[in-house]
């Protein structure tokens, strides 16, 4: 064989090999194509997010039915709007809105040189009278032992009874001036302490310790117990609260005032605070009503006092609701869920509940507070679980994973 044929011989390819070859690279690029396809399925496809749920329970003594839903306001029982007792020119306003006072602190004083100047003259007169006083019961005291001298001579026959009269008729002139003097010196007392009360006047004090809640007036304005001077007097001074009196006025239909009772309890909750409900009772409701309205007031309590930093203003509005009074029956068990795990819109109420790894979104007919839970009176039932705090980007059959007791 020639060496141009070995060569050829050797670069024949048999048919085995090759087909071989083929089914290889096949299956390699089907391998890389199935690879790419689960690459963008997985990057495509929704992750699961971690969430916390709790369990919807079942509150054995589940708070008492609310028989009355009402709206009203924190007021203060002692509120005042000091004013002056006598009208004069300010000096001094000492205290600003959100000054705290104590009872007899002074606020403010009036212009009160005329009374000052008066009580020293008083004063000095009622000394005066003091010291014309004890002149005329020395003079008095000597008439008398004047006349107990004269006495002992004119028995003893060494005098007349001429000068025995004359020293007795002493006694008694010195006696009607002492007299004269004591009255005098009292008079002079009543004007020191009608000048003393005067000046007194011009400082308006605290009549109970409290919060200034409005300055009313400034230095240089004219102050007046009554309304004067064509709208440039002021009537008051400050307006002051005790916010230890704050309690609830809560307005209710006069038609479900057979509703409320004294001793009943409420639950308040503060707009301006509505996580943290408040407990109360009902004081009484006013013996009237408002015609227009056909509303009637009803004072509610405070009871809980274990909230020191609990920021109450009057004129706060609240909402209030009325428990059965009937404490004593046995009360109904409840669902509750927290009330972080409630979500509202202006469609109602609702809450994610996880079923097999995804979220439903679940409409709820809700009930009365439970301290931080709420009474779920439809749309839930026990051991479901729901998402506290939900992510707002959470949806509806997005896969979840739970994370929670």
């Amino acid at each position: 064989m020639s060496r141009d044929e070995v060569t050829l011989a050797q670069l024949h390819i048999e048919r085995g090999d090759a087909r071989r070859t083929r089914r290889a690279g096949l299956l390699g690029w089907s391998a890389a194509f199935l690879l790419l396809v689960g690459c963008v399925w997985w990057s495509s496809a929704p992750r699961a997010l971690s969430v916390r749920t709790v369990s919807v329970q079942r509150q054995l003594n589940g708070p008492l039915e609310p028989v009355l839903t009402a709206s009203g306001h924190v007021v203060a029982r002692r509120r005042a709007t000091v004013s002056a007792p006598t009208t004069g020119r300010l000096l001094e306003v000492s205290v600003e809105a959100g000054t705290e006072v104590e009872r007899g602190q002074v606020l403010a004083r009036i212009d009160d040189r005329k009374e000052r100047a008066h009580l020293a003259l008083a004063q000095a007169e009622e000394r005066a009278q003091g010291a014309a006083l004890e002149e005329a019961r020395i003079a008095r005291e000597h008439a008398r032992r004047k006349m107990a001298r004269e006495d002992k001579l004119w028995r003893a026959g060494f005098t007349s009874l001429a000068a025995f009269e004359d020293a007795r008729a002493a006694v008694d002139l010195r006696q009607a001036q002492w007299v004269r003097r004591l009255e005098e010196q009292r008079v002079a007392a009543r004007r020191r302490e009608l000048w003393q009360r005067e000046a007194a006047e011009r400082e308006i004090r605290a009549p109970f310790s409290g919060v200034v809640i409005s300055k009313d007036a400034q230095p240089g304005e004219m102050v007046s117990p009554v309304s004067a001077g064509g709208g440039f007097t002021r009537t008051g001074i400050a307006t002051l609260v005790d916010m230890n009196s704050l309690e609830f006025e809560v307005e209710i239909n006069e038609r479900y005032l057979r509703r409320v009772a004294p001793g009943q309890r409420v639950d308040v909750v503060a707009d301006a605070d509505p996580e943290r409900p408040l407990a109360g009772r009902v004081v009484e409701a006013l013996p009237t009503a408002d015609r227009e309205r056909g509303t009637v007031k009803v004072r509610v309590q405070l009871e809980r006092s274990d909230t020191p930093d609990l920021r109450l203003l009057p004129e706060m509005a609240i909402d209030a609701v009325f428990r059965s009074s009937d404490e004593g029956s046995a009360r109904p068990a409840a669902l509750t869920i927290p009330r972080a795990a409630i979500r509202e819109a202006s469609g109602g109420a609702w809450a994610f509940a996880v079923r097999d790894g995804r979220v439903q979104r679940r409409a709820l007919r809700l009930g009365a507070l439970a301290g931080e839970h709420r009474v779920v009176l439809a749309g839930l039932a026990a051991g479901e679980r729901v998402v506290v705090d939900a992510p707002a980007s959470l949806r509806p059959g997005d896969p979840v994973r739970e994370v929670g007791p």
